[in-house]
């Protein structure tokens, strides 16, 4: 069902070309076809063979017929046939001009020959041209001499014809005078014998006429004659604009979608928020929009701070209200932000999700723990000589805490990265890590960690143990599923959870995720709608005045003390 439902949402994504892809397919195939010139069709059908005029026809002549109606077919095509109509009806270049097709019908001895072209007229003298030359080619076309044969005979049966009628009539007068004189009378003899002659001519005369008809009706499979002949037909059979658009826009609906299937089944990036739930099996805790502006220095992606009220601060402030209420049981407070690639945004997320928080009165400790590519200490403007590493480190310095610990705003703390280690896993893997992490919340709401990419090295990994859990940040479009799906296996490995996703960089007009965001849009450029620039204040709020930071000092004399109260906590979680 989820491959069902990322197919349905990725065909979405694609439903304005799904429309305009047949729109235009559709739309240009009328535009040509409407431009295209009127053909006009017709056809003329012919039989091959004498069979319909023979009451008893034989096997062997209906075959013969079937036969040749293939190759009366084949002549009706060719050159000699062309050349022959084109002298008979006026015509130059007449296969430019027309279409000539042949069919034969299947089992019958009928010839179907049909006639495309761009006059109804031309078309039915073509058709009609072509059956006329059929004949005259054939064996019994009227100049041949089977057909001057045939005229013969014909001749012959009518002039027998009307002999044996005259024989008839002598015969039946005969009859009725020997009737009259007697037939045993002597008067009557000659008459007898008239009558058996005329008798005897009639049969033979009727003999004559037999084999004439059969001369004249016998072996005739090898002769053509119109059945149905060519009509003029005012109806234009192409173009058909409107047919050419439904078949156009349907090919291109066809097109347009195998492509959007294609390339949803080679994209293997998490596209909505819902399919990344599913892979990490977390709650979605915010879905972060593509800010509108670009962002060309560090400083620029604490949007919080520097456009408060804008639709991406407010997706902010709803990671908070969803993170505090996803941790209301396990009072989750340590967590780690990071991803599975680097630039999907998470150090973004950590940084404003950490002032959000500050804002809402909760005291925040922001760690920047990428100790190879830092990068808080360039989004808050603060130097990163002193950090994380020199906390790890230096056990001599009693006023490290005040070069590490800086305060940043009101409830926020920032610890920069300090110096790159080259051995950053075994820094946070370390036990005065964990003894830190444990002093840090005696004094702070939430510890925030931004660390590297989880696929990336090994640092997050060795910090996961320590913290109560993790944010995965994953950007729409580009986060692949296999690699969010690695990341949950490789928190699950080392006994971490993922507390939930946070979905950075989505596109404002994405199903189901756009409409708060449109409507907090159109909220927050309405009320700066009609402010002149010079009574206007700056959007840009100042940073709030610091706060004393809190006391946290590593170097205390009583650091002995905290030390055996960090091993006594540890010794009571592990029972």
């Amino acid at each position: 069902m989820n491959i069902i439902r990322r197919y349905i949402t990725g065909l979405r994504r694609w439903l304005w070309l799904l429309v305009l892809g047949p729109v235009v397919a559709a739309g240009a195939a009328y535009g040509i076809s409407s431009q295209q010139t009127p053909r006009y069709a017709s056809s003329t059908r012919v039989i091959v063979g004498q069979t319909l005029k023979n009451s008893n026809p034989d096997y062997g002549s209906l075959v013969a017929s079937e036969r040749l109606v293939a190759t009366y077919a084949q002549i009706a095509q060719s050159r000699t046939t062309m050349q022959a109509v084109e002298q008979r009806l006026n015509l130059s270049d007449m296969a430019s001009s027309a279409i000539i097709t042949t069919r034969p019908v299947q089992e019958t001895e009928f010839l179907d020959i049909a006639v495309e072209a761009n006059d109804p007229q031309q078309a039915a003298d073509i058709a009609n041209a072509i059956a006329d030359q059929l004949i005259l080619t054939s064996p019994a076309g009227p100049q041949s001499a089977e057909a001057k044969l045939l005229d013969e005979v014909n001749r012959q049966i009518a002039t027998l014809n009307e002999e044996i009628t005259r024989t008839d009539e002598e015969i039946k007068t005969l009859k009725a005078e020997i009737e009259q004189i007697g037939a045993d009378k002597p008067a009557a003899e000659s008459l007898i014998a008239n009558l058996q002659l005329k008798q005897q001519s009639q049969n033979q005369n009727r003999q004559t006429l037999s084999t004439l008809y059969s001369t004249a009706l016998g072996n005739r499979a090898n002769s053509i004659s119109v059945v149905e002949a060519a009509t003029v037909n005012p109806t234009p059979i192409a173009p058909r604009p409107i047919r050419s658009a439904i078949l156009a826009g349907i090919l291109g609906f066809a097109l347009v979608f195998g492509l959007a299937l294609l390339i949803e089944y080679f994209d293997d990036s998490v596209q909505t928020p819902d399919e990344g739930v599913d892979l990490v099996n977390a709650p979605l805790l915010a879905a972060i929009v593509k800010q509108e502006t670009k962002v060309t220095k560090a400083s620029q992606r604490l949007v919080s701070r520097l456009d408060p009220r804008s639709p991406t601060a407010e997706t902010f402030r709803t990671l908070r209200t969803n993170l505090q209420f996803s941790n209301v049981d396990t009072k989750a407070r340590t967590l780690i932000v990071t991803s599975s690639q680097p630039e999907e945004g998470k150090s973004t997320v950590a940084a404003n999700l950490a002032w959000v928080l500050a804002q809402a009165g909760q005291k925040v400790v922001l760690i920047d723990a990428d100790l190879r590519k830092p990068m808080m200490h360039r989004v808050f403007e603060v130097s990163s000589e002193y950090g994380l590493t020199n906390l790890l480190t230096n056990n001599e310095d009693p006023t490290i805490r005040e070069r590490t610990v800086l305060s940043v705003a009101e409830n926020l703390w920032l610890i920069p990265s300090g110096p790159l280690p080259p051995n950053p896993s075994e820094l946070l893997s370390s036990k005065r890590m964990e003894m830190l992490i444990w002093l840090l919340q005696q004094e702070y709401d939430w510890i925030l960690f931004d660390t590297p990419p989880i696929l990336t090295v090994t640092d997050p990994i060795a910090l996961i143990p320590r913290v109560d859990g993790v944010v995965l940040v994953a950007e729409a479009k580009r986060t692949r599923r296999d690699m969010l799906a690695k990341c949950r296996a490789a928190v699950q490995t080392v006994g971490g959870r993922v507390i939930g996703l946070v979905f950075n960089k989505l596109d404002p007009r994405s199903e189901g995720y756009g409409v708060y965001y449109t409507y907090y849009y159109d909220q927050h450029h309405t009320s700066n709608r009609g402010r002149r620039f010079w009574n206007r204040k700056d959007d840009h709020q100042p940073v709030p005045s610091m706060s004393e930071p809190a006391p946290l000092d590593l170097h205390d004399p009583a650091l002995d003390r905290s030390e055996a109260a960090y091993e006594m906590a540890s010794h009571e979680r592990s029972k």
